[in-house]
């Protein structure tokens, strides 16, 4: 664990995930931050802020929140050490600067401010950020140390100036390359469920028929285990580029999953995985038969709403 410090009073816990990303309280930021937008800041305002902070977060996740989908595809939560701690969420700093955008009070107004003024100077071509951009990249100060490394876990997106860049030819090759690395984790992991789904048949098969005997529903949960495995193995035939345009569902993940969701669970999926979605593209998913559906280039997204409503309610 370490401590990112702000200011001379205040740290905000981080550790790095099991991808080795640097991740950071969200609550310790959150605290902070509404503390600073309290009139006087003083020490009995810590508990208030605190409240405050969780608050925040549980309104931003709501289920009927619209932004739930973009605030928890970016959140992991993680248990930092100590006696009596709990999972709590974490973002990196790329996660925690789009949340605090979301913030009210002096240091929201302060914050957005900021960046609107840095993003029309940037596209007016202002030289003088020259000389910050110059000092940041010469300076071995912890927090632009921390930037660097934030910078290169997450790259940003390009400026819209229009034209095809040496950038965005580099970075359309870097996206192929993700997606190839995607299928490759697809496939050992399509792999290794194959041989556990077939164990899994034969055990569910004789928990239905201890006599030798389906009955009818028994015979239908059965056929759709059938029917699933079929898919998969359907899927392995394909090619890279048809793997990742086979359209998916939510309820087919939850079931390859093992994860059987109630009415109410399911729901609260679909809405999360639709938000995350749109979070991520810029448009809702597509519908057929009235059922949004997405493809397997997004089975991460589908299966990090399914089980962010069976393991975080």
């Amino acid at each position: 664990m370490f401590q990112l410090a702000v200011g001379d009073d205040n740290a905000v816990r981080g550790m790095r995930d099991q991808d080795g990303k640097q991740r950071f309280s969200v609550y310790d930021c959150l605290t902070i931050l509404f503390l600073y937008n309290m009139k006087d800041g003083k020490e009995q305002d810590q508990k208030k802020a605190a409240s405050h902070a969780r608050m925040f977060f549980s309104s931003l996740v709501a289920d009927d929140s619209e932004y739930r989908g973009e605030i928890l595809s970016s959140v992991v939560y993680m248990k930092f050490p100590g006696q009596g701690q709990r999972e709590t969420p974490t973002m990196t700093l790329a996660g925690l600067q789009k949340l605090v955008l979301h913030i009210g009070g002096k240091f929201g107004a302060k914050y957005r401010e900021l960046l609107s003024d840095t993003f029309r100077r940037a596209m007016a071509g202002d030289e003088s950020l020259i000389q910050d951009v110059q000092a940041n990249a010469a300076s071995n100060a912890p927090m632009q140390q921390l930037y660097r490394e934030s910078l290169a876990e997450e790259p940003a997106v390009d400026l819209p100036l229009g034209g095809v860049t040496e950038t965005s030819v580099i970075n359309l090759e870097h996206k192929r390359k993700l997606e190839e690395l995607e299928m490759k984790k697809l496939e050992v992991d399509i792999e290794r469920q194959e041989i556990e789904n077939h164990a899994n048949m034969v055990r569910e098969y004789k928990s239905l028929c201890p006599n030798g005997e389906l009955d009818e529903a028994a015979r239908k949960r059965f056929m759709s285990s059938i029917s699933s495995l079929a898919n998969k193995r359907a899927f392995r035939c394909l090619t890279v580029g048809e793997r990742l345009n086979v359209r998916i569902t939510v309820e087919q993940v939850a079931s390859e999953l093992g994860l059987l969701l109630d009415s109410s669970q399911l729901i609260s999926a679909k809405i999360w995985a639709s938000k995350a979605y749109e979070a991520k593209y810029g448009e809702k998913p597509v519908k057929h038969a009235h059922v949004c559906t997405y493809t397997a280039k997004d089975r991460d997204l589908i299966e990090k709403a399914v089980k962010s409503v069976v393991y975080h309610p």
